[in-house]
C-alpha cells in the first residue's frame, strides 16, 4: 500500500476537471472502429492532456452492423466510451467529470458513480486514498453541438418508458432482430472454458466465443473448442500511450474494472451478432470482499451486485432485449474446478496467470498462480496439476505469504481474481494425505520438520467427501441464468458428480475411476503368482503402487529401496499386504530373492541401474510402466528419444496436435503412465518422451516412434556404451528379418487392422542409421511394412533444409514436393539442432493424418522449455542464455555455434563448463576450444576440472598417461591458456566451483554485445538437486548485479 492522499489532493487541485469530449465509430471493409476524446483540463478549463484510446471489432461476415439503427449504434458506442473513461479519469481523479457528447440523467449519472466508486475500491486502497462516493466526483452533462456524435437523451426517456417492469418484445424495436444464441466471452482460464463446453454441447452452432486482445490460451482454447479466429467475435482494445508515460512519470495508476468494461462492449457485439444472450463466467465466490471487513473487492464487476445493477441499466436505458448474465454464478471455485477436471483436452492450454499473460504461461510466482494450483489439486491429483503449471507449487516456500493471504491468515486476500477463504481451506484439506510431503502443506498443517503427518492430532480435519459437503455442491438460486440454461448446468454438474471417484480412502477427490477396460487390460499382467515387486519407490515406484491397488487391493507388494525412511511412508501405513526390502544391501537382496524366484513381476524405477546383474536384465520377469503402457497403447503412441532434444522435440509435438488431435503428454517429461490412464480414450494419441532408462525394459514399439540422436552419455547406469544404444533403439522395434526369434514374437510389425508403425530418424545421424540397418535389414530393399521417415539438414529426405532455408517435405522418391516452413517466419527456436527437433515434431504429429498446413500455424506460437538456449536477459550489453541441460560435450558445441549464428549476437565471448565428471570423452571438446570460437571459459566441477587439465597439458606437453599429473587445476585458479609459442587459446580463463564468484568474473570479462553461455557439457549432481537448480541459480546470479560482487 502507498500513501498517496496527499498526491491525490494535489492532483485534484491541478487539475479540476475531466472531459468527456466526443466518441466516434466508422466502418471499413476490414473493421469496425471506435475511439473516444477524453481531455484533462486546468483550472481555467485548458487542455493539458489528451487520450484518445480506440476498439476495433474486426468484420466479419455474420455481422449486421449496417441493419442497426444510427440511434442504437450511438448509444452503445457512447457508453463504451463511458466505461473507457475511468482508466484515463484515474490518473488524476478530476474531481469534475463534463460530458459533452450525451446526455444522461440523474439517476444514469448516479448508476454510473456507484460502479466507478466501487470499481475503483481496490484504487484507493492501494493507494491510501481516503474519499466517499458524494465527493469522489461531481458529473454533469453539458451537449455541445459542434457536428460531433451526441448520445441523445430522448432514447434513454423512451427506452426508460418503454421497458419499464417488462421484457419488451423484439417487435418492439424496429431494425434490431435478435435471436436466442448464445455469445460466450472468452479469457483462456477454467472458467469460460467450462462454460463454453457445457453451452456447445446443448446448443451446437448456437454458441459463439467473443475475445477481448487475443492471446495464446484464449485463441487455443477457442480453437480446442472448434473455433477459428474467423468464427469469433474478436475485439482490440488499444490504450492511449500518453496515459502509460504519466503512470511512467508517477500519476495515480491502479486497478480498474475491466469485467465492466467487457459489459459495454459485450453489448455492441450482441448488437452486431444478433446472439441476445451474453453468457459470462462469473462465479458465486466473486462476491467476496478482498480486505476483510470493508468494502474492498477486486473483483466487484464481477459480482452479483454488479450484475444486477448492470442489467437493470441495460432493461431501462439501453434495451431489454439484451441478456446479460453469469452462467457459472450458481457455483463457487471449486464446484467449477470440478467440472473443469472432467474436461482434459484443455488442461495444459488454459491460463489465468495475469503475470504471464504476455509470454503464454504460468509464472508459478504469483497468488492467482498459486490459488489454481491449490484449487484443482484436489480433483487432478498434485501430480497432474504440477505437470499443468510446470512445477509443484506446493513445494515453493517462498509462496508462503501468499498462501497466508488466501487462507485467511491475513487480513486481505491477493488483489486477483481467486475465490473465497473457504474454498482455500477446503482445497488444502483435501490434500491432507499428502501433508508431510510438500513444504508449503506442512506449513499449512503446522507438521514440524521431520515428523509425518500420520500421528498429528493438531492436523486441521480433512472434509471428506463421502460426507455432506454443503461447500461443493453448492447451487445458488441467486443467478439470472435463464431456465433452460440453468437445467443444462445442473446437468452438467450431476454428471460429473457420478464420475467423481468418491471412494477414496484417504478423503480426497483425486482422480476419476479406472474404466472397466483399462482394468481388464493390465490385470493380468499382475494376477501371476508371485508377490509383485516394486523397485525403486519414487515418483514412478508410488504411481505403480496406487494401481496396483487399484486393481487388486489384497495382493500382496514387496517395496525395494535404499531408503529406510519408505517403511514409515504414509501412503503405506495402512496396508497390510505390503513387504520391505530396504537398506544399503537392497540390491543383492533383491537379487538373491528374484533369482530364487520369489516374486510374479518386477516394476523396475527407471532410475535403478542394474548393470552389476545382468541376468536380471534378461529376466522376462522385469518389467516397467513404460513397458505394460506400450504393451496395451502402443497403437496410440508418439514415442520420442534420443541423447538430446528429446524433450524439445516431445513438447513440440504435443503442441502441435493439441488443437487437431486429443492428445496427452506422458513419460519421461509428463506424468508417469499409470497415471493418465483414466483419461486416454479410442481416438487419443499419447505423445512420449522416453528415456534410454525408461526403454530399458520395453518389448514393444510405439507406432510412431521418434529417434533424434546418438550420443555418448549415462556410462554410469550402463555396461557399456552399445547397451545404452541398445536401450535407446527400443524406440524402433525390429523389422521382420531382424532379431531373435523371441524378440520377433514379442514385437512383430503389427496386425494389419491396426496400421502400419511409422520410424522418424536423423539420418545425419551416421550412428542411428548404422543402428537401424542392423535393426531393419530389410530397409535397403524396402520390403518393409515399417515406414521410414528420415530428417536432414544436409540432403533431401522426409522433411529437409533446403538452400533457402525452407523446410521441404519430400516423395518417398526424395522428390521434392512442398515446402512446408520457412524459416524465415517466426520461430521461437535457436539453432540449427532445433530444426532437427521441428522436422521431426512434424512428422510425427504429421503421421497422425493431419496436413502440414495445419501444423505450421502452431508454431510460432510454442513456448521452448527454460534451461535449453534459454534467454536469461542483456546486462550491461552482454547476453546471457541458460543451457544448462547441456550434460554431454556435443550439445555445448552446438549451443556455442548457435548463438554464433544470431543476428543480434556478436559471438559467444564467455563459456561456463564442467559440473559432475561421468567419465565422457571430452577430446572433442577441448580441440573446440582451440579453434578460439570462445574467448573466455569458466570451468567448474571434477568434469571442468579434467577438461582444463587435460587442455593445459596438452597444449604445454602432449598426450600423457599420468592422470595425476593433469589433476593439477585448483580452486580460484585465473589466468590466460596459450601454447608453448604464445599463440593464445583462451584469453580468460577461472577454476571454481562457487557459481556466484564465475558469474562476477564473467561479468567483468564478457564484452558488451556478446553473449555469456551456461552449457556445462556435465551433469549438475556434485553441487545441485538437477540440471533445472543449476540454471535456476545462474539466471538468479545473472539478472541480480550485486550477486556476484
Amino acid at each position: 500500500m502507498e500513501m498517496n492522499q496527499g498526491k491525490f489532493l494535489s492532483l485534484r487541485k491541478d487539475y479540476p476537471l475531466f472531459v468527456y469530449r466526443s466518441f466516434e465509430y466508422r466502418k471499413t471493409r476490414k473493421a469496425f472502429c471506435l475511439s473516444f476524446h477524453f481531455s484533462v483540463c486546468n483550472a481555467k478549463g485548458e487542455e493539458i492532456h489528451s487520450f484518445r484510446p480506440d476498439l476495433t471489432f474486426p468484420m466479419r461476415d455474420f455481422y449486421h452492423t449496417g441493419r442497426i439503427p444510427k440511434d442504437e449504434l450511438r448509444k452503445l458506442v457512447f457508453h463504451c466510451g463511458m466505461m473507457e473513461l475511468i482508466s484515463y479519469w484515474k490518473c488524476v481523479c478530476s474531481p469534475w467529470v463534463r460530458i459533452e457528447c450525451g446526455e444522461l440523467d440523474e439517476a444514469q449519472m448516479g448508476w454510473f458513480k456507484k460502479l466507478y466508486f466501487n470499481g475503483l475500491g481496490e484504487f484507493f486502497y492501494l493507494n491510501g486514498i481516503e474519499t466517499y462516493l458524494d465527493s469522489f466526483m461531481q458529473m454533469e452533462c453539458c451537449p455541445v453541438e459542434d457536428g460531433r456524435l451526441l448520445y441523445a437523451a430522448g432514447t434513454a426517456s423512451v427506452l426508460k418508458k418503454a421497458g419499464s417492469g417488462k421484457t419488451a418484445s423484439v417487435s418492439k424495436r424496429p431494425g434490431l432482430c435478435f435471436s436466442d444464441e448464445v455469445l460466450v466471452p472468452v479469457g483462456g482460464g477454467k472458467d469460460s472454458v467450462v462454460t463454453l463446453e457445457i453451452l456447445k454441447k446443448h446448443h451446437p452452432g448456437a454458441v459463439m466465443p467473443m475475445v477481448v486482445n487475443s492471446r495464446g490460451a484464449t485463441r487455443t482454447c477457442c480453437m480446442q473448442a472448434g473455433f477459428e479466429d474467423e468464427d469469433c467475435v474478436l475485439v482490440n482494445r488499444t490504450i492511449d500511450p500518453h496515459l502509460l508515460e504519466l503512470n511512467a512519470q508517477g500519476y495515480l495508476n491502479g486497478h480498474t474494472p475491466f469485467s465492466a468494461m467487457l459489459a459495454f462492449v459485450t453489448l455492441l457485439a450482441s448488437a452486431f451478432t444478433g446472439y441476445r444472450h451474453i453468457a459470462l463466467s462469473n462465479e458465486n465466490s466473486a462476491n467476496e470482499s478482498t480486505v476483510r471487513g470493508e468494502n474492498v473487492n477486486h473483483q466487484y464487476s464481477k459480482s452479483l451486485e454488479f450484475e444486477n445493477d448492470f442489467r437493470e441499466y441495460v432493461r431501462t436505458y439501453i434495451g431489454p432485449e439484451y441478456d446479460y448474465f453469469s452462467f457459472l454464478r450458481p457455483l463457487n471455485e471449486i464446484g467449477i474446478a470440478r467440472l473443469f477436471a472432467s474436461i482434459p483436452l484443455y488442461h495444459s492450454i488454459f491460463r489465468s496467470c495475469n503475470a504471464g499473460s504476455k509470454t503464454d504461461s504460468w509464472c508459478g510466482k504469483c497468488p492467482k498462480c498459486l490459488f489454481a494450483f491449490i484449487i484443482l489439486c484436489p480433483f487432478l491429483g498434485i501430480g497432474k496439476t504440477s505437470r499443468i503449471f510446470g512445477k509443484n507449487l506446493l513445494d515453493d516456500m517462498d509462496l508462503q505469504g501468499f498462501l497466508d493471504e488466501l487462507c485467511g491468515k491475513a487480513a486481505v486476500k491477493p488483489f486477483e481474481c481467486v475465490g473465497t477463504v473457504d474454498e482455500v481451506n477446503w482445497s488444502l484439506r483435501q490434500l491432507r494425505a499428502y501433508a508431510s510431503e510438500h513444504a508449503l502443506l506442512r506449513y499449512y498443517f503446522g507438521i514440524p520438520e521431520g515428523e509425518d503427518s500420520g500421528g498429528n492430532d493438531k492436523l486441521r480435519p480433512a472434509v471428506l467427501v463421502g460426507e455432506a459437503d454443503a461447500l461443493l455442491e453448492d447451487f445458488s438460486s441467486e443467478n439470472n441464468v435463464p431456465g433452460n440454461l440453468l437445467a443444462e448446468l445442473r446437468e452438467a454438474v450431476a454428471e460429473v458428480r457420478l464420475r467423481q471417484d468418491a471412494a477414496s480412502e484417504t478423503g480426497h477427490l483425486i482422480r476419476n475411476p479406472l474404466p472397466d477396460t483399462v482394468c481388464e487390460a493390465f490385470r493380468p499382467f499382475f494376477e501371476k503368482a508371485g508377490p509383485i515387486a516394486v523397485l525403486g519407490f519414487g515418483r514412478e515406484g508410488q504411481s505403480t503402487y496406487r494401481f496396483v491397488r487399484k486393481l487388486l487391493p489384497a495382493k500382496e507388494i514387496c517395496v525395494i529401496d535404499r531408503n529406510e525412511a519408505v517403511r514409515r511412508h504414509l501412503l503405506l501405513a495402512e496396508d497390510k499386504a505390503v513387504r520391505f526390502l530396504t537398506g544399503d544391501a537392497y540390491l543383492e537382496d533383491f537379487a538373491a530373492r528374484m533369482r530364487a524366484g520369489a516374486f510374479g513381476i518386477v516394476m523396475k524405477t527407471p532410475g535403478i541401474s542394474l548393470k552389476d546383474y545382468p541376468d536380471l536384465l534378461a529376466s522376462p520377469l522385469l518389467s516397467s510402466q513404460a513397458d505394460l503402457f506400450l504393451r496395451v497403447y502402443a497403437p496410440q503412441v508418439i514415442g520420442i528419444t534420443g541423447t538430446k532434444g528429446k524433450s524439445t522435440t516431445t513438447l513440440l509435438t504435443y503442441h502441435l496436435l493439441q488443437v487437431n488431435r486429443p492428445c496427452l503428454l506422458a513419460g519421461n517429461m509428463g506424468l508417469p503412465f499409470f497415471e493418465i490412464l483414466d483419461e486416454i480414450g479410442p481416438e487419443t494419441w499419447i505423445v512420449c518422451e522416453f528415456s534410454a532408462h525408461q526403454l530399458e525394459q520395453v518389448k514393444r514399439a510405439p507406432r510412431i516412434g521418434v529417434l533424434l540422436n546418438l550420443y555418448e552419455e549415462h556410462l554410469d547406469h550402463y555396461r557399456s556404451y552399445w547397451d545404452y544404444q541398445q536401450a535407446k533403439m527400443n524406440i524402433v522395434g525390429r523389422g521382420v528379418a531382424g532379431g531373435e526369434a523371441e524378440a520377433k514374437a514379442a514385437d512383430r510389425v503389427w496386425p494389419e487392422d491396426e496400421g502400419k508403425r511409422f520410424l522418424i530418424y536423423n539420418e545425419d545421424d551416421g550412428l542411428v542409421c548404422e543402428r537401424i540397418e542392423e535393426r531393419f535389414p530389410e530397409m535397403l530393399s524396402g520390403d518393409s511394412l515399417v515406414s521410414f521417415l528420415p530428417f536432414s539438414l544436409r540432403s533431401r529426405a522426409a522433411l529437409y533444409l533446403n538452400r533457402k532455408n525452407r523446410v521441404v517435405a519430400c516423395s518417398k522418391e526424395r522428390k521434392p514436393k512442398e515446402v512446408v516452413f520457412d524459416l524465415s517466419q517466426p520461430n521461437p527456436l535457436i539453432g540449427k539442432h532445433n530444426v532437427r527437433n521441428l522436422m521431426a515434431a512434424l512428422l510425427a504429429a504429421h503421421a497422425t493424418g493431419v496436413p502440414y498446413e495445419a501444423l505450421v500455424g502452431r508454431i510460432a506460437s510454442f513456448k521452448p522449455l527454460p534451461h535449453r538456449l534459454e534467454y536469461v536477459g542483456c546486462v550491461d550489453g552482454v547476453y546471457y542464455f541458460d543451457d544448462s541441460i547441456s550434460t554431454i560435450p556435443e550439445a555445448a558445441v552446438i549451443a556455442v555455434e548457435s548463438l554464433i549464428g544470431l543476428p543480434y549476437v556478436k559471438g559467444v565471448d564467455t563459456l561456463i563448463l564442467g559440473g559432475f565428471d561421468r567419465g565422457i570423452d571430452y577430446r572433442e571438446l577441448q580441440m573446440y576450444l582451440c579453434l578460439k570460437r570462445v574467448r573466455n571459459v569458466a570451468f567448474t566441477g571434477m568434469a571442468g576440472r579434467r577438461i582444463l587439465s587435460n587442455l593445459l597439458r596438452w597444449l604445454l606437453w602432449g598426450v600423457l598417461d599420468d592422470e595425476k599429473r593433469a589433476m593439477n587445476a585448483r580452486e580460484g585458479l585465473e589466468g590466460t591458456v596459450q601454447k608453448p609459442d604464445g599463440e593464445v587459446v583462451l584469453e580468460n580463463c577461472l577454476y571454481s566451483d562457487d557459481y556466484r564468484k564465475i558469474v562476477s568474473w564473467a561479468k567483468r570479462v564478457t564484452r558488451p554485445g556478446y553473449a555469456c553461455l551456461l552449457s556445462p557439457a556435465a551433469a549438475s549432481y556434485d553441487h545441485f538437486k538437477n540440471f533445472e537448480e543449476r540454471g535456476e541459480v545462474f539466471k538468479r546470479l545473472v539478472l541480480n548485479k550485486e550477486a556476484g560482487e
